[in-house]
């Protein structure tokens, strides 16, 4: 019988019209939820920061607040930016010292590994760098955090084996460990995350056959994600080379924002200056210590925010973007030295080596590069950009009265003063003596000039009386040179090295082979930490860094007014165009010293930088002179010159400077004797040297900028040597 549909489909709405399906439908949809949520969603990843707070535990051997890892204000901004913000793709991080940057990266390297599961590769400027991180830092964290250490695999036979190289996670992570300096290792991998450190290390900078930009290079290591990071830090260099301020000229350069707890004003933190309204002052006592330091509002309120107030005004502060990106999603970080909770950070600390460094052009880059984290300029080009007339003066005796300690440099020819004749070759050697001031300033003693060839016993017997003679000072007391350094490179290099083997070590006679390096490939210090040994005559050499020593030599002839180099008004009218005869030339890699075109290096030039480079060595050699203002105060040594009759700051008599009276001896009866200072006699009124001035203590202030004055070279050479003609 066949079934009739329609009359089905009647009785069952007939049957069904009363009956609800409401209770059965919810419950079939709680049940729904719970098997997706169960099995067929990723479960949402932890924030970045509670992260780390809940699995990174500090020791008490790496850090002074041990326990549970509080990531600071500008960690957070760091950590939020790289895995929070979906626009982000790079992260460029200006850094000063001190800010816990290492311990940032292992815990955003620990994160990706453990809760994102994703691929990450670290490089470094060089394979030691790479291996100093990975055994400081990723071996601790293998150690300590057991999020990461339950995920360390046991190496099987057949397996690839873990090493310093590449290490693979039992989730399927992946990290790549590699030096920047060899670009083969920029290949051959793919990564979500880049970590790429200390950017403006040599081994980043592009080499002779460069296949170009290394941070592009390694970028391109994760084109194969469509949302893969960057993360690229280091504290600046120099800015014309220096490869993390190219690549946060490009970011959105986010800047540290903090309000004013007294008045409510929100205001980016910066160092500010006496000369602003804003800034960082301090405190000193009768000695120029700093006792206290605080930071002044930026408004015109008197606001003083207290060191005790640091922490809490910081970690409150926020990062705000302070410029539109030119590569889109590049999110730039500032984080200089003074908002780090480390007590090696202290406002008080910063601000004793920010007047430490004004005088000394080292410590003055030191501090800017390393503390302030900006890029380090260099002004000018060559040394006759800078204003020379006021550095030529009279000198009270042989060595002025506020050197601290002399050192001389020396410079080797084969055939310099018989150049031009033929078939005659007259070796040379030049030396320059240099006393050094507490603030690590030049005053030139003298240049000579000693014929006959390293070796000779006549000229190395003229050569030694020279160095181990007694200089003169105002007060009868006389000085000895303390380190020389002497070129082994002119053509004599084993006669050199013997000759300075026979001087007791204690007197530090040094043979030395100069580095010219190229900026951005130069060493950290001038003078090397280990001595070199000649395989031919087992003497002992050092191989120094002459363009860094240049670079110092340079900055220190640019100061000005209270921190003017002093040079004698008794050395010849070419002494000051001979220093002349360099300038820096620009090259892809950076900046070395060469000479003006038609010139050569002359041997004034090189000699104060060899003297230069003999007080860094026996800085490191001789720890009475480490720090020449604990030995100026150890010794008496006065910070600056009175007039010994009027009391002022200077000196203004006749020039007993070493070459002046070596002119005067000469000439005999031809040039009257200048009046000489005689024992004092009973009545008579001898006017002594001031005693050294001690200003009261000063509240709030910065240091000074010394005076700057700017007057045309050929003006200043032609006024010196009128007046040196005039003299003589």
């Amino acid at each position: 019988m066949p079934v009739n549909f329609d009359s089905v489909q009647r009785d069952a709405e007939l049957l069904l019209g009363d009956v609800s399906f409401s209770e059965g439908l919810e419950a079939f949809r709680r049940l729904l939820q719970d098997y997706r949520g169960a099995y067929l969603m990723w479960k949402s990843a932890p924030s970045f920061v509670d992260w780390v707070f809940e699995n990174v535990t500090l020791t008490k051997q790496e850090s002074s607040r041990a326990g549970p890892m509080r990531l600071s204000v500008y960690q957070r901004a760091i950590g939020n930016a790289l895995f929070h913000e979906p626009d982000t793709r790079q992260v460029s991080v200006l850094k000063g010292v001190q800010i816990g940057y290492s311990k940032l990266l292992r815990v955003i390297y620990a994160y990706t590994i453990a809760v994102l599961q994703k691929r990450v590769s670290v490089v470094f400027p060089t394979d030691g760098d790479m291996k100093r991180f990975f055994k400081d830092e990723l071996a601790l964290l293998h150690s300590t955090t057991a999020a990461v250490q339950e995920l360390l695999r046991e190496n099987k036979r057949g397996e690839v084996a873990d090493s310093m190289d590449e290490y693979r996670y039992k989730n399927g992570a992946i990290a790549y460990y590699r030096a920047a300096f060899n670009e083969d290792d920029l290949q051959g991998f793919t990564s979500w995350l880049q970590i790429a450190d200390e950017a403006d290390r040599s081994g980043w900078l592009p080499r002779g056959n460069s296949a170009g930009d290394k941070v592009s290079q390694l970028r391109n290591r994760g084109t194969d994600f469509i949302d893969s990071k960057l993360i690229i830090g280091s504290t600046p260099g120099v800015r014309d080379i220096s490869v993390i301020w190219q690549q946060w000229e490009t970011s959105d350069k986010r800047k540290f924002f903090i309000t004013c707890p007294h008045c409510g004003t929100e205001q980016e933190l910066r160092w500010g200056s006496d000369k602003l309204r804003y800034g960082f002052r301090w405190n000193l006592d009768e000695h120029g210590h700093v006792t206290e330091a605080f930071y002044k509002c930026d408004t015109e309120r008197e606001c003083f925010i207290r060191e005790d107030e640091k922490e809490v005004v910081i970690e409150s502060g926020v990062y705000r973007a302070t410029a539109i990106p030119t590569q889109p999603g590049n999110v730039g970080i500032h984080a200089p030295s003074w908002i780090s909770m480390s007590p090696g950070a202290a406002w008080k600390l910063l601000a004793q080596q920010w007047l430490e460094a004004q005088a000394n052009p080292e410590k003055l880059k030191e501090f800017i590069t390393f503390k302030m984290a900006e890029p380090w300029d260099e002004v000018g080009q060559s040394v006759d950009e800078n204003s020379i007339s006021q550095i030529v003066k009279p000198y009270p005796a042989e060595v002025p009265d506020d050197v601290v300690v002399l050192t001389a440099g020396g410079d080797t020819q084969k055939n310099k003063a018989g150049k031009g004749l033929a078939n005659v070759e007259i070796p040379s050697r030049e030396f320059s003596v240099v006393g050094w001031t507490r603030f690590g300033q030049m005053r030139v003693i003298g240049h000579w000039v000693f014929e006959g060839r390293p070796g000779d016993p006549s000229s190395d017997h003229d050569v030694r009386a020279f160095l181990n003679r007694q200089w003169k000072r105002r007060d009868g007391k006389t000085m000895q040179i303390m380190a020389t350094a002497m070129d082994s490179n002119g053509g004599f290099p084993d006669e050199v090295r013997a000759f300075c083997a026979t001087f007791p070590s204690t007197r530090n006679v040094w043979a030395i082979i100069g580095d010219n390096k190229i900026a951005g490939t130069r060493s950290r210090y001038v003078w090397p930490a280990k001595a070199n040994t000649s395989r031919k005559t087992k003497t002992r050499y050092y191989r120094i860094d002459t363009g860094l020593a240049k670079d110092s030599v340079f900055r220190l002839l640019q100061q000005s007014g209270d921190y003017a180099p002093l040079i004698p008004a008794s050395m010849p009218p070419t002494y000051l165009e001979r220093l002349m005869c360099e300038e820096k030339k620009k090259v892809r890699a950076g900046f070395y010293w060469q000479p003006k075109r038609g010139r050569r290096a002359e041997e004034e030039w090189v000699c104060l930088a060899y003297a230069f480079a003999a007080l860094k060595g026996l800085q490191i050699t001789r720890t009475p002179y480490a720090d020449l203002n604990v030995a100026g105060r150890t010794l008496g040594i006065p910070e600056v010159i009175h007039d010994p009759e009027t009391g002022e700051l200077g000196y203004r008599g006749i020039d007993m400077s070493a070459h002046a009276q070596e002119r005067r001896a000469m000439a005999g009866p031809l040039l009257p004797e200048p009046e000489t200072l005689r024992a004092p006699h009973r009545g008579d009124k001898v006017p002594a040297q001031a005693e050294e001035r001690k200003a009261a203590p000063i509240s709030a202030q910065v240091a000074q900028p010394p005076k700057q004055q700017t007057v045309k070279v050929k003006k200043a050479l032609k006024q010196f040597k009128s007046n040196w003609g005039r003299q003589w």
